[in-house]
């Protein structure tokens, strides 16, 4: 008898009850909504929602403000860039970098001596391309300080060569050439220019007197006819703008 009442003890003990039960029940749907509402569960919504409204050709992957960079070639340093605003849209048809708000360039030779300067007012690098295109008012300085100055410039660097269609500027230590189309090495010191409109001496720019030179270096910079350039032991600065307005030149038809 004692042992009957013992067992029917344990078995009363064992079974849970209905209230128990719906106690539990309560308790675990509300812990589910709790859980649901938050970020962590709400999160895979939104980055859904986000992924189908990203558009490559227009959503940039990644954005710098300003950025200060080293670019390297086969381990060596090549380029530093300096710019307010960098763009990389990286997932686009035509991947690219973007500098809308300007960009300045310092190129380098294999020993870290600076071969060339380049500022413009905008820049695109198509990076599978390796194509530049510069805009605005663009100005490179070469590393026997001459200056060039243009509107528009495209830098190939897997052909190694500079070229430009707009007009053309270019400032030497003895005098000013002007024209449309124009081509050159990447150091700038081998160009040609494809129509030469003008050629000035230095001093009707800065004052002065005319070089009696002018006569001949006019005669060997006539169109069609590539114009090297020497060295020269202490280039001049630039305190003008070129005789031609580079943003509103037109070429001649």
């Amino acid at each position: 008898m004692v042992l009957q009442e013992q067992d029917s003890l344990i078995h009363t003990r064992q079974r849970p009850t209905l209230a128990a039960t719906t106690r539990t029940v309560i308790v675990t749907l509300l812990a589910l909504v709790i859980l649901c509402h938050t970020p962590a569960c709400t999160s895979p919504s939104s980055t859904a929602t986000l992924d189908s409204n990203f558009d490559p050709e227009t959503t940039p992957t990644m954005v710098t403000r300003p950025v200060t960079t080293l670019i390297s070639d086969s381990g060596i340093t090549r380029y530093r860039i300096t710019a307010p605003e960098w763009y990389v849209f990286d997932e686009a048809s035509d991947p690219r970098w973007t500098f809308p708000r300007g960009m300045n360039m310092e190129k380098f030779d294999n020993l870290f001596r600076q071969d060339a300067t380049v500022t413009c007012d905008s820049a695109i690098y198509y990076s599978e391309r390796q194509l530049w295109r510069l805009d605005g008012y663009v100005h490179i300085r070469n590393q026997a300080g001459q200056e060039f100055l243009t509107n528009q410039l495209y830098w190939d660097q897997r052909q190694k060569k500079i070229y430009s269609d707009s007009f053309i500027h270019i400032l030497r230590d003895d005098k000013v050439i002007e024209g449309y189309g124009f081509q050159s090495d990447e150091q700038m010191n081998h160009y040609t220019i494809r129509q030469v409109q003008g050629i000035f001496p230095v001093s009707q720019f800065r004052g002065g007197t005319a070089n009696s030179s002018s006569t001949d270096t006019l005669a060997s910079a006539r169109p069609g006819r590539t114009d090297t350039t020497d060295k020269f032991h202490s280039p001049p600065p630039l305190p003008y703008r070129p005789a031609t307005n580079l943003r509103t030149a037109n070429k001649p038809q």
